[in-house]
């Protein structure tokens, strides 16, 4: 209970502030006594509305709180998480520094040539290739990429990339990647397993 809150506990009938001077008359020294009784007086005096505007003046108005005058609202549920289009992995092609790389020339076409959508623009190289990335199980491993050429028509703005070759297969990590993969932990494992940690 906060001081305010116990402004209002002061406001007593006669016959409760009689009762109540009586038990203090016995307990307190006579001075003591003069001054509760003067208090107990000046509070029946100043009555119950005279004490809620003191109570207001000294400790202010009691406010609408916040949840009661704009109640919480629930937020809106996240959106899910679109997927991810293929080729955004966790690493990027540039990544596997150790890859072989083979330049694919697109098999129609070629830079500075008539534009076979529009027929009015010319195909220019863009900065950007097309990147297919196949990862094989070669202890330990090893990747083979294929740098796909981009032609784009400098009047239509349309984007020309070079097939994937048929070598390069539909999948990033052939099945021997896994294997490679266990055989390796699985071979390293003893060593690990008898280093002494600080921490153990």
């Amino acid at each position: 209970m906060n001081w305010a809150e116990r402004l209002d506990d002061l406001v007593m009938s006669q016959a409760q502030r009689e009762e109540f001077l009586g038990r203090v008359r016995v307990q307190v020294s006579p001075e003591d006594y003069r001054r509760i009784e003067t208090l107990c007086r000046l509070v029946a005096t100043l009555g119950q509305d005279n004490l809620s505007k003191l109570r207001h003046w000294l400790f202010g108005r009691k406010t609408e709180t916040t949840d009661r005058v704009c109640p919480p609202v629930e937020p809106a549920p996240a959106p899910a998480p679109k997927p991810l289009p293929n080729g955004h992995g966790r690493h990027g092609a540039a990544q596997y520094t150790g890859a072989r790389w083979i330049q694919v020339s697109h098999p129609l076409l070629r830079l500075g040539q008539r534009c076979p959508k529009c027929d009015k623009g010319s195909l220019r190289a863009q900065r950007r290739r097309g990147v297919v990335l196949r990862i094989s199980g070669s202890p330990p491993i090893s990747a083979t990429g294929w740098s796909l050429e981009k032609l784009r028509c400098d009047t239509c703005g349309e984007v020309f990339t070079a097939p994937v070759p048929p070598e390069a297969g539909t999948t990033k990590y052939e099945e021997s990647v896994g294997v490679t993969m266990a055989v390796s932990r699985q071979a390293l494992w003893p060593a690990w397993a008898n280093i002494r940690w600080p921490c153990s």
